[in-house]
């Protein structure tokens, strides 16, 4: 199962994933099916567009190889007075004045969140933008492939911890989360991974890219 994972070999996988983050991208058709049910509350299929004066920012999904499988970084938040607090995210944040692009925010905040720096010829391509009401961001996900196992360092003042998933695992693990939120209690669809709940717009990019993974390995 997990050599499986590393084919066909990196260089043509990298290829074959350039191209199909380039075709038609499965966009709301994928984040639907993980959106927690009062983002749609009609159940009209589209994503929600942003309001004026939105915030931008950008995610990393980050492939690499490690024990034979393809992984990918996900972070643990710090607890803090915030809508996102303690929750899993992809590396990322939010757009400075400074940042040339939506690469270069994902790539610099990767470095700072978790240690790695990626080089921008290592970004393959995106995924479809997502707006998040709670926190007010129109998030612009990066796809990078590199070739080796990085070592990641948390930044403490951010970062609780560092998930290194095997993009396997994620073939088997779909749940509801029961979480209560303003006097109701909401199922909301998720990835567990172990004691580990994914969900949100997390679980919606994420869900994007396994159908964009999924229709590469399948070929």
């Amino acid at each position: 199962m997990q050599n499986r994972q590393l084919q066909p070999p990196p260089e043509h996988l990298k290829k074959q994933l350039w191209q199909a983050l380039r075709g038609p991208l499965p966009g709301w058709r994928a984040h639907i099916d993980m959106a927690p049910p009062q983002r749609f509350p009609d159940k009209e299929p589209r994503d929600l567009p942003p309001p004026p004066g939105a915030r931008l920012g950008a995610v990393l999904l980050l492939l690499y190889p490690k024990h034979g499988s393809w992984h990918m970084p996900f972070i643990v938040r710090q607890k803090y007075p915030g809508v996102h607090s303690g929750q899993i995210a992809f590396p990322g944040g939010k757009v400075d004045d400074t940042d040339p692009g939506y690469v270069h925010t994902a790539l610099r905040e990767t470095a700072e969140e978790v240690g790695v720096v990626v080089s921008p010829e290592q970004v393959i391509g995106k995924l479809s933008p997502l707006y998040i009401p709670p926190s007010n961001f129109m998030v612009y996900p990066q796809v990078a492939m590199i070739d080796y196992t990085p070592v990641f360092t948390p930044e403490p003042a951010e970062v609780a911890e560092i998930l290194e998933i095997p993009l396997y695992q994620f073939e088997h693990c779909r749940d509801v989360y029961v979480r209560p939120w303003k006097d109701q209690e909401y199922r909301i669809p998720c990835f567990r991974i172990g004691d580990h709940i994914i969900w949100g717009a997390t679980a919606m990019i994420l869900n994007e890219f396994l159908n964009v993974w999924k229709q590469v390995m399948e070929g």
